[in-house]
């Protein structure tokens, strides 16, 4: 019975954390839109498909691995983060090498630009202390729900700060690296673990991340491919408002029922 009641605690507590943190993207997006230009979330959006196909490609969810390992020791937090550190390296030199072929399909030379800048979050990411995993795995959704908040909201200020001051889409791309370094270094600063390199326990992390890594491919293709169709075909501007209002029209699903759907896989039992 308690173990059903905890259960049931976390679950909405996973809940009013993705909600939480979908209403400040749905505000951020709101903000951001009077204070920029189309063709600004344009460029953005198209550099990002890029990025996000290369990372969905390369993720092998050694995050997803650790949860759901009930017997994880320090060995396998270790080997997690090892992992995810060459997977970010590599992702990060994937997308520099991809952003010249990327500016010319989408036809916009200032792609490339945003595509290389941001590859530099993909390198932080594979920084931030895997020991933030345990609080999902043990059940800190109060200590998750901190760390998401604090990490969202920075990048959230910073990039309308940036955007204010320099009705640009480059304020987009600082917050975004603004949001990332902030939870880097809030990682280390609200768990203990010091992770360090090693490989003992890597290939088991492999072996499980497999059908995970086949299931975000197909999951980002779809929500997408239609994406990379408008934007190969169409202007900067176009993309940027099909962008937006394809996010926007959305949001009922995705802000509200999404969290819900996800919670079953994400709360531990």
């Amino acid at each position: 019975m308690t173990r059903s009641v905890t259960a049931s605690a976390g679950a909405l507590i996973v809940v009013g954390t993705r909600w939480v943190d979908r209403l400040i993207g749905f505000i951020s997006t709101l903000i951001l839109a009077r204070l920029l230009a189309p063709e600004d979330f344009g460029i953005i959006a198209m550099a990002s498909l890029v990025i996000g196909l290369i990372d969905v490609l390369l993720d092998v969810g050694v995050s997803t691995a650790l949860v759901h390992n009930r017997n994880a020791t320090q060995d396998d937090y270790d080997a997690a983060w090892t992992l995810r550190l060459i997977q970010s390296a590599l992702s990060a030199l994937v997308v520099l090498a991809a952003a010249g072929p990327a500016a010319e399909y989408f036809r916009d030379p200032r792609v490339a630009g945003v595509i290389q800048v941001l590859a530099l979050t993909m390198l932080l990411s594979g920084f931030e202390n895997i020991g933030v995993v345990s609080f999902q795995k043990k059940m800190e959704f109060g200590i998750e729900f901190r760390f998401l908040f604090i990490k969202r909201t920075v990048g959230f200020v910073i990039a309308v700060i940036m955007a204010w001051y320099l009705h640009s889409y480059w304020a987009l791309v600082i917050g975004s690296l603004g949001g990332r370094a902030t939870g880097v270094g809030l990682s280390y600063a609200m768990h203990p673990m010091r992770p360090r390199l090693s490989f003992v326990r890597m290939k088991s992390l492999l072996s499980f991340s497999t059908w995970n890594l086949l299931r975000g491919i197909a999951g980002y293709l779809n929500e997408n491919l239609h994406r990379f169709i408008v934007g190969g075909r169409e202007s900067t501007t176009l993309m940027g408002s099909y962008t937006l209002g394809s996010d926007i029209a959305a949001m009922p699903s995705t802000e509200l029922l999404s969290p819900l759907s996800r919670v079953q896989g994400e709360s531990p039992v």
